[in-house]
C-alpha cells in the first residue's frame, strides 16, 4: 500500500488519546513484528548526539528492480553499504508537520549486493525538532524515520524491507544540530565502539506521506576561498568573495581531539573581525556556527549534514598553525531547479545587478522561498510573492511553487487565535484566524499572525503567476476556494472599498519611517489587483458569475481609490503611482502624466525612494508608459545614491534587505545595523530586464504568444 494511504486514516490531532490509542494499537504488535507496512521509528533514547539508524537483511536471488521510500521530517541522509543512497541535502522539504510530510524515492537496484545488505540513516532535526530559536513551541517531536524497501527480483517476486522495531540505533558523530545555530561533529566516532540498541515505534509523527516532487536542495557549486586575515590571535577569517547560502568543506591534518569552531558571517567590522549582526543574533540568539573535533588520522574531510549558513565570510578558532585557503572551501546549496532563461546585455553595470539579483534569488531557494538565509529562513508570504516571476524568469520554478502554495494552503487551515494588523505594523491585535486565511509565514509554527492584505495577496498572486508562466490550471482550481475566503475577508475585516489595514511599503532606502507611501493606499492598491486576477481566473476555470462580481467589486475599488488619492496627475509618491500604473488603477488618458511624475519625482530626489513594493515594479511601469529612458537612467545611474553605490562603497554580492543607497548606513544615528545583506525580496529588478530590456513578454500562459519589443 503506498505510504500516503497507509497514513491518511490516521487524523493527526494534539490529543492525548488519539496518541495513546495510537501507541497501543503499535505495542500490541509482538516485539518485532515484521510485516510490509512500515511504521514510523525512533531511537529508544532521544536525547543527546543525533541517532544513526541500521538494518541488515539478506538477497538470496537476481534483483531485477529495487527502490527505498523515505520520509524524515527532521532531514535524512541515507546509506546503503558503503555507497551513499542519491546526492539530495536538507531532504525532505519543509512542510506543515501536523498536516503532512514529504517523502523521497530512490534506485537503489546497483547499490544492492548478492548475500548480506545493511540500510544506514543519519537522522537530523530540520524543521520537525527546531527547539532553539523563536521558542519551543517549534518542536514536534525526536527525530523519526518512515522507511520502505521495494525488491523485484528477475522471477517476478517481490519483497518489503519496512521500518520496524527490528531496525536498530546507535548514537551518532552529530553531537548536536540546529538549522539556526548550525553543528558539531565528533570525528572521533566509530560504529564499532557504540553498542546497537532496538528502535523503538515513534509516539509522534506526522499523519501523511506525501511524495516530494519539486526538485531537492544540492550541493550546487563550490567556491574557493578569496582571501584570508588574522584579525586576532588565533582567529582566522576566511572571506570567499561572495554572499552565498551552503556551507564550508573543511580539508584538516589535526591532532586528535584537536576542536576547531567556524562561526559565519555576511560582513566584518571596522577592526577586520567578523561582524555577526546582518545574520540576526539580536533575534535569534545564536550565532550561525559549526564544530568539528578531528581524529587525527591524516587528512579529514568533512562537511555538515543538516544546517546551512548564509555567510560569505567563515571565521575559525581553534587552529594549532596557520592556514592554507584550501582549509575552507564554500559549497553552495539551494534547491537544484533547472535554469529556464538567462540574461545578458552590452552595460556592464545592468549585468552586475543582474548578478546581484540571480545570487540573492539563489539564496532564498531552501524547500520553500524564504526571506533570507540566515536571520529568519522562514516563507513570508509577501517576500515569496514579490520574489516569485524573478525566480521564474531564470529557474524553472513550477513545482517549487506549487509547493509553497500548498504551504499557504495548509498553514490556512486552522481556525485559531491569532495576531491581527491593525492600522500600522505595530498596531495588532489578537483575533480568531476564519479557516482559508494564509498567516504571514508559511509554513511552520512561526505564522507571525493573520497575513496582511499586502502579504496575504500571495494567495492569490503567486497561483496567478505559476499559471502564467506554465499554463497549468490546476493550481488555480487548487487554490481557487482559498482565494475566494481571502479576498472575502479583506473587505470584511479590513475595510471596503478603501482597505485601511496593512503594513505599507516595506523598507525603502533608510528604513520604515521614511515610506512614503500611506499604508491604506498600498493594501488597496494590492486588494484591487487582487479583485482583477480573481476575475481573469474565475473566467479561467469558467466561474463567469464570480468573474462578474468581481469585477465589478474592483471597479467600485478603483472609483474609490481615483476619488481618494488621485490629484493633479499624482498618486502622491513614487511608490503610490507605480503601483496605480501597475495594477491598472490610473485611468488610460492620465498614464502618461503619472509616468512622467514618477520621472519628475526621481529627479527631484536624486534616486528611487521606493520600498519593496514599488522596486518590484518601478522600473517596469516607466518603461512601459513612455519614460524608458529614465528607468535606464535608474539603473545605470553611478556614485552616491544609485545601484552601483551597493558594489562600489559596500561590497555587495547581494541585494539587501534596506538597499544601501544613500547614507543610512554610514550614519551610525540612523542605522542599527540589524539589516540582513542577502534579502530575496528585493531581487525584483529580474522582470524588468527579460520583459524591457531583452524585450520577451508573455501575451497568453506559457508564452504560447508573446511580444517581442
Amino acid at each position: 500500500m503506498a505510504a500516503n494511504n497507509i497514513h491518511s486514516i490516521w487524523k493527526f490531532r494534539n490529543n492525548i488519546n488519539i496518541l495513546f490509542m495510537l501507541c497501543c494499537f503499535c505495542l500490541a504488535l509482538p516485539a518485532g513484528a515484521q510485516n510490509d507496512r512500515a511504521v514510523w521509528i525512533m531511537a529508544s533514547e532521544p536525547n543527546g548526539p543525533l541517532p544513526v539508524l541500521f538494518h541488515k537483511f539478506n538477497i538470496d536471488k537476481a534483483v531485477s528492480k529495487a527502490t527505498i521510500t523515505i520520509a524524515a521530517p527532521g532531514y535524512f541522509e541515507a546509506w546503503l553499504n558503503t555507497q551513499r543512497i542519491g546526492n539530495d541535502v536538507l531532504h525532505p522539504a519543509q512542510t506543515n508537520y501536523d498536516d503532512y510530510t514529504l517523502s523521497a524515492q530512490y534506485s537503489i537496484t546497483k547499490l544492492l549486493q548478492p548475500g548480506s545488505n545493511q540500510i544506514k540513516v543519519y537522522l537530523g532535526k530540520g524543521w520537525w525538532n527546531q527547539d532553539s530559536v523563536w521558542h519551543k513551541g517549534m518542536n514536534y517531536g525526536s527525530p523519526v524515520l518512515w522507511a520502505n524497501i521495494t525488491i523485484t527480483f528477475t522471477d517476478g517476486s517481490t519483497k518489503n524491507i519496512p521500518t520496524s522495531t527490528l531496525w536498530q540505533w546507535v548514537s551518532g558523530p552529530i553531537l548536536q544540530s540546529n538549522i539556526y545555530a548550525g553543528e558539531a561533529f565528533d570525528a572521533r566516532w566509530r560504529f564499532a565502539n557504540n553498542k546497537l540498541k532496538p528502535c523503538i515505534v515513534a509516539p509522534v509523527f506526522p499523519p501523511r506521506i506525501i511524495p516530494q516532487t519539486m526538485p531537492a536542495e544540492q550541493r550546487i557549486t563550490e567556491i574557493k576561498t578569496a582571501m584570508i586575515t588574522n584579525p586576532g590571535k588565533n582567529i582566522y577569517l576566511f572571506d570567499f568573495g561572495q554572499n552565498l547560502t551552503g556551507w564550508v568543506k573543511l580539508k584538516i591534518k589535526g591532532e586528535p581531539g584537536q576542536h576547531l569552531t567556524i562561526r559565519f558571517a555576511e560582513a566584518a567590522d571596522s577592526t577586520g573581525n567578523a561582524d555577526f549582526t546582518s545574520t540576526g543574533f539580536f533575534a535569534t540568539r545564536v550565532v550561525q556556527s559549526d564544530e568539528y573535533i578531528c581524529n587525527g588520522h591524516g587528512t579529514e574531510i568533512w562537511e555538515p549534514k543538516f544546517t546551512y549558513h548564509g555567510f560569505r565570510y567563515a571565521e575559525v578558532t581553534g587552529l594549532s598553525k596557520k592556514p592554507g585557503r584550501d582549509l575552507l572551501t564554500a559549497i553552495v546549496v539551494h534547491n537544484a531547479l533547472k535554469p529556464a532563461g538567462r540574461f545578458e546585455c552590452s552595460n556592464a553595470q545592468i549585468n552586475r545587478l543582474h548578478e546581484m539579483n540571480l545570487w540573492t534569488i539563489k539564496a532564498g531557494m531552501h524547500g520553500l522561498p524564504v526571506d533570507c538565509p540566515h536571520r529568519e529562513r522562514c516563507g513570508w508570504t509577501g517576500d515569496a510573492n514579490l520574489l516569485a516571476p524573478s525566480l521564474m524568469a531564470n529557474f524553472d520554478g513550477e513545482a517549487f511553487f506549487k509547493k509553497y502554495v500548498g504551504d499557504m494552503i495548509s498553514s490556512g487551515r486552522k481556525t485559531e487565535r491569532e495576531l491581527a494588523f491593525g492600522s500600522d505594523f505595530f498596531d495588532r491585535r489578537i483575533t480568531t484566524k476564519p479557516a482559508g486565511i494564509p498567516t504571514m509565514i508559511a509554513p511552520g509554527r512561526r505564522t507571525s499572525g493573520i497575513a496582511s492584505p499586502e502579504w496575504g495577496t500571495a494567495i492569490v498572486q503567486i497561483p496567478y503567476q505559476v499559471y502564467r508562466y506554465y499554463g497549468d490550471t490546476t493550481i488555480l482550481n487548487t487554490a481557487y476556494q482559498n482565494m475566494q475566503i481571502w479576498v472575502k475577508y479583506v473587505a470584511d475585516t479590513c475595510g471596503f472599498p478603501i482597505v485601511k489595514h496593512g503594513l505599507g511599503d516595506w523598507c525603502p532606502p533608510g528604513g520604515n519611517t521614511r515610506r512614503e507611501c500611506p499604508i491604506s493606499l498600498s493594501s488597496t492598491a494590492f486588494y484591487y489587483h487582487d479583485l482583477m486576477v480573481m476575475s481573469k481566473i474565475a473566467r479561467i476555470l469558467g466561474r463567469t458569475g464570480d468573474a462578474t462580481n468581481y469585477q465589478n467589486s474592483a471597479a467600485l475599488v478603483r472609483t474609490a481609490f481615483n476619488n481618494l488619492w488621485f490629484n493633479q496627475n499624482s498618486y502622491g509618491s513614487q511608490t503610490a503611482n507605480t503601483l496605480a500604473l501597475a495594477f491598472g488603477l490610473c485611468n488610460e488618458p492620465d498614464r502618461a502624466a503619472v509616468a512622467a511624475g514618477i520621472a519628475t519625482d526621481i529627479n527631484q530626489h536624486g534616486f528611487i525612494t521606493t520600498g519593496i513594493f514599488g522596486l518590484a515594479q518601478i522600473l517596469n511601469v516607466l518603461s512601459e508608459n513612455g519614460e524608458a529612458a529614465k528607468a535606464f537612467w535608474v539603473a545605470n545611474k553611478k556614485g552616491y545614491n544609485s545601484f552601483e553605490y551597493m558594489w562600489q562603497h559596500y561590497g555587495a554580492t547581494t541585494m539587501w534587505e534596506v538597499l544601501p543607497v544613500d547614507d543610512y548606513y554610514d550614519n551610525p544615528a540612523k542605522n542599527d545595523g540589524k539589516r540582513s545583506l542577502n534579502h530575496p525580496m528585493n531581487a525584483t529588478t529580474e522582470t524588468w530586464m527579460h520583459e524591457c530590456i531583452a524585450g520577451l513578454k508573455p501575451l497568453e500562459p506559457a508564452y504560447r504568444r508573446l511580444t517581442i519589443k
